[in-house]
């Protein structure tokens, strides 16, 4: 498109057109490749936004249910996860710093599973390798793909995480898992 033509079609362009003006006429992308690159943006931003809530509900919470140094519980967390880089539940900028919290206090299992494949599809998008995104070795091109992942992330979402295998439940001392135990029952080794 010549550039006398472009900056005419922004001129004249309302807040819908700007959705589209990008991909459609400078990178000349296909309508469907606009929208497999939509649905990957809007699908793990929902999910990096629904993590980031759900560890600071938590970190807040511990926090504010027993009076405790705050310094003092963010120099043990960080202490427990020593050996990578200094993770602060308070300040966690990337997806993959909310997904390795999740994973130390939590545990490695299908929630934390599908953040890594949703933050590899994010990474995909932002390092512009939009004909490799893909679910599961399928197309993200495919409606079917985009059905299933989708339906995966609702379906994982909206279900109880195991805990058993969190690395920080599992390593903590005997006393200090009773008085956890105490203050959330979810947490007993016998639910």
């Amino acid at each position: 498109m010549p550039l006398d033509n472009l900056l005419n079609l922004i001129a004249q362009a309302t807040n819908q057109d700007f959705a589209t003006i990008v991909p459609r006429y400078a990178l000349q992308l296909s309508d469907e490749k606009i929208a497999t690159i939509s649905f990957c943006f809007w699908i793990t931003h929902m999910a990096e936004t629904d993590l980031g809530a759900v560890i600071q509900e938590a970190w807040q919470l511990t926090k504010q249910k027993e009076p405790v140094d705050n310094e003092a519980l963010l120099q043990a967390f960080q202490e427990f996860v020593k050996g990578t880089e200094r993770l602060n539940p308070d300040e966690l900028t990337f997806y993959r710093q909310k997904i390795k919290v999740y994973e130390t206090l939590i545990g490695e299992n299908a929630h934390s599973s599908l953040h890594w494949k949703l933050n590899t599809i994010r990474n995909d998008l932002a390092h512009h390798r939009h004909d490799s995104l893909s679910y599961e070795g399928q197309s993200l091109d495919l409606v079917d793909t985009k059905r299933k992942l989708l339906s995966d992330y609702f379906t994982i979402s909206l279900s109880e995480p195991d805990i058993s295998k969190s690395q920080f439940l599992n390593t903590i001392p005997d006393d200090v898992r009773t008085e956890l135990e105490r203050l959330y029952p979810s947490l007993r080794r016998d639910n």
